[in-house]
């Protein structure tokens, strides 16, 4: 069944190409209809710890996607939520309300760039505020790349030290212990991938994340 939501990025970014958003069906004004994806994540908290990772592992996947996914421009997601989100069958993530996307036009002429433009935009967490998500527009629009899609997914929906009340200790909380013992490194890069403090970047860190994730699960 579909569902009815004020959102016209589906018109530009579409499922049939691999883009992890729901259908789109058509509009009616500024109102569009999007194909009925499955349950919201929060639905998911409680499931056996490989099914969270198979979707975590979406949301890493779609991370890199909405940064690396089309050639022309870079797409940033500045409303991330567990409510935004739903999965399928597959445990792959949705992205159901995109209305709020910073669109980076990665071809600027020589004129037009910034003096910092093909340097990685990376985004500085703010520490005396934990739980919130800290960006400048400005800035990523400044940059052909930025790291503001893993920081947004890493930060609000992995991170292992969150403490709100939709996903208390992250997706991936309760590691079961037998997969610690084998892949130690999984803490870390999620750490990583929130707050780089080491040689990884955030995109690298949330990268090698996603790599171990997948061999974890099979």
């Amino acid at each position: 069944m579909p569902i009815i939501v004020n959102n016209v990025t589906l018109k530009i970014l579409s499922a049939d190409k691999n883009w992890p958003v729901p259908k789109y069906f058509g509009a009616c004004g500024r109102i569009i209809i999007e194909e009925y994806v499955g349950l919201p994540l929060t639905a998911y908290y409680n499931e056996p710890w490989l099914n969270r990772a198979k979707i975590a592992s979406s949301l890493l996947n779609a991370a890199h996607t909405f940064t690396y996914g089309n050639e022309n421009f870079g797409f940033y997601l500045t409303d991330i939520s567990a409510d935004n989100i739903a999965v399928d069958l597959k445990y792959n993530a949705k992205f159901i309300d995109l209305e709020n996307v910073i669109i980076v036009d990665k071809n600027l002429t020589s004129k037009e760039k910034p003096p910092k433009w093909n340097e990685l935009h990376v985004n500085a967490d703010d520490l005396s505020c934990p739980e919130c998500l800290v960006f400048s527009s400005v800035e990523i629009c400044n940059h052909k790349i930025s790291d503001h899609n893993y920081y947004a997914i890493c930060k609000i929906l992995l991170s292992l030290n969150t403490n709100n009340s939709v996903l208390t200790g992250g997706l991936l909380h309760d590691i079961p212990a037998n997969i610690l013992k084998q892949y130690s490194n999984i803490q870390y890069l999620i750490r990583q991938c929130v707050n780089p403090d080491g040689p990884l970047t955030r995109i690298t860190a949330g990268m090698e994340l996603k790599q171990l994730l997948d061999i974890v699960i099979q």
